[in-house]
């Protein structure tokens, strides 16, 4: 043989090309996907070791409050996210202590990055904790009025007229709620087949039908991270395409569950929650709820019978 590749199929005939569409979607939930894998790492090393210099030069001890979102997986992931919850609750005043403090500087640098959406300085807390266009919809209803269907839309409006371009920020643009719950749960510590045969694989041909706006404003949010720990998550573009296909094929979304809004008035359940599961026709679907106490997506997926539909 002369190392030609073999492109006949049974019948002899040539095999047709397989065809992977990137569309919004793919592309937001490739992101996802490729942002969780990187900040893990950052999270795990560098920035636990500059939570643990803030807070022993405090005198704090981790938060003693639910894991939410992936930051149940490691110990170091968990320590993170108690750690940085503890220092959230920290008033402004504390900045006295942390005065030209490296470690503390390089957690507000991340914390009040764009990645996550926008921060006011007049906030009196001790770490920024970011509006995103989901924190801005919620404050624009009464809790009586909400649900997916309120606030999806009304999320949209925001991050169109805003031009966010955070990791929710992203999701919001394209309206569809099971997205803003997925990238709302990765972000939650920082906001507000074919049978291929003997004879050889078809070849793939990637078609990029993603909104050009969505995809510069992702362009931003994986330039800042970028600059931000000086990584190199891939740009979204055609000429990236199976990167981004093949991240949104590896994200995990089903089950993923966060809190958005509290409500301390509303007795019992005064915790409002998204989240997501996937129907039979693959489509991805948001179950909104209150519950009394905070459902992390380990909890809602030990605990709650997915919602069955077609």
């Amino acid at each position: 043989m002369d190392g030609t590749r073999l492109e006949t199929g049974i019948l002899g005939g040539t095999m047709e090309p397989e065809l992977r569409v990137i569309t919004d979607q793919v592309l937001v939930l490739g992101l996802d996907h490729l942002y969780r894998t990187a900040m893990k790492g950052h999270e795990s090393d560098e920035l636990l070791r500059c939570a643990r210099v803030v807070a022993r030069r405090l005198g704090v001890e981790p938060a003693a409050v639910p894991i939410e979102g992936y930051y149940s997986e490691t110990p170091a992931l968990s320590e993170y996210f108690c750690l940085v919850r503890c220092l959230q609750k920290e008033k402004s005043a504390s900045r006295r202590v942390l005065e030209g403090l490296r470690e503390f500087l390089r957690l507000e640098e991340v914390t009040s990055a764009p990645l996550f959406g926008i921060s006011f300085p007049d906030q009196d807390s001790l770490l920024p904790q970011p509006c995103d266009p989901l924190y801005f919809a919620l404050h624009s209803l009464p809790t009586s009025e909400y649900s997916v269907e309120t606030l999806a839309p009304l999320a949209r409006e925001v991050a169109i007229r805003s031009g966010d371009a955070s990791l929710v920020g992203l999701a919001a643009y394209t309206g569809d709620g099971a997205l803003i719950t997925a990238l709302r749960e990765t972000a939650v510590l920082y906001a507000r087949v074919q049978f291929i045969g003997i004879f050889g694989q078809p070849e793939v041909v990637y078609r990029w039908e993603v909104d050009p706006e969505l995809a510069r404003r992702a362009e931003r949010f994986v330039r800042n991270f970028n600059d931000l720990f000086d990584d190199s998550v891939p740009l979204p573009s055609e000429a990236n395409a199976s990167i981004y296909w093949e991240a949104w094929k590896d994200n995990k979304v089903h089950g993923r569950c966060v809190r958005i809004a509290y409500d301390p008035d509303r007795r019992p359940d005064h915790n409002y929650h998204w989240a997501v599961y996937q129907a039979r026709d693959g489509r991805y679907h948001v179950e909104d709820f209150w519950a009394e106490r905070l459902w992390t997506t380990s909890y809602y997926s030990g605990h709650q019978v997915f919602p069955q539909h077609p």
